[in-house]
């Protein structure tokens, strides 16, 4: 019997534009991108979809966002590939550092996050939350997917969008 995961894929929160000389790496959250992922952390903690291990960009606004939501997640690991990852990328990460997790989140950066979960969202999923998903992945969208199996079957996870927050 194969086990069903949860994946929950996050684009980071609204971060400020750069200032003057600053890396785009060290941008950080604006307040309307640290009160949005406060709700969406509450949002997450209040359905028990607080995931085992979270896979997140080591740049400033995803890291920001991650500690804004404040979830009890058992593990989370910053990785400097996650900033700029393609969607390809991606999905190899999830294969080599999901591990036993049965929830996983992902936070990362558009247009490689949007890209992950729309082909993620490709099969399997309905009709309205696919042509949601391939309008637009503004920040701190977050889409819940289920998986089937093991997270090291890329590159071709087997997912269904369950729904975006």
């Amino acid at each position: 019997m194969t086990a069903t995961r949860t994946l929950l894929v996050l684009r980071h929160a609204h971060a400020r534009p750069a200032l003057p000389g600053q890396q785009d790496f060290d941008r950080e959250l604006s307040p309307e991108g640290l009160g949005r992922a406060a709700r969406l952390g509450q949002t997450l903690q209040e359905r028990a979809l607080v995931p085992d291990l979270v896979l997140c960009s080591a740049a400033t606004r995803t890291r920001q966002t991650v500690e804004a939501m404040q979830l009890t997640a058992s593990r989370t690991e910053f990785l400097p590939a996650l900033y700029s990852a393609s969607r390809p990328d991606i999905e190899q990460i999830v294969a080599e550092n999901g591990d036993d997790a049965q929830t996983l989140m992902v936070v990362g950066h558009n247009p490689a996050i949007h890209g992950f979960a729309y082909d993620l969202s490709r099969h399997g999923s309905n009709a309205t939350l696919f042509a949601a998903i391939g309008r637009a992945y503004p920040p701190a969208t977050l889409s819940i997917f289920a998986i089937d199996g093991d997270w090291n079957r890329s590159p071709h996870l087997r997912s269904r969008l369950r729904e975006m927050l």
